[in-house]
């Protein structure tokens, strides 16, 4: 094998890899994630749900708070919104919220988060 042909595949090789690293950073640094900590039903008419939430420290997120009955129906359902940061690079925030209920409630969760454009 020649020089030249050594430094084309070794070229292609680098480029095939910056490529990969930019679309792996950009497909995971924008993915927003969520779990469930603890929930407290506090009485027919309320409950905490505290949980994590991991994001891009610039995205504004948005998250579903839920406490569910017995029979899986939502009793208290809240709106949480994060405001974008000035940092950079992922970000885990712990929330605890507070949460008016239509019935007693049996669990508490998140509902799912997403980034707000």
């Amino acid at each position: 094998m020649g020089k030249r042909q050594r430094n084309v595949i070794i070229a292609a090789v680098l480029a095939v890899a910056v490529v990969a690293a930019g679309f792996f950073s950009f497909t995971d640094g924008s993915k927003v994630t969520s779990k469930d900590i603890a929930f407290d039903i506090l009485s027919p008419t309320g409950a905490t749900v505290t949980f994590d939430m991991e994001r891009n420290a610039a995205d504004r997120v948005e998250c579903a708070v839920r406490v569910l009955d017995d029979s899986y129906a939502v009793v208290g359902w809240k709106s949480v919104v994060f405001e974008a940061g000035e940092g950079s690079g992922r970000e885990k925030v712990r929330r605890t919220v507070e949460l008016r209920t239509e019935a007693l409630g049996t669990t508490g969760g998140i509902g799912g988060c997403w980034k707000l454009d």
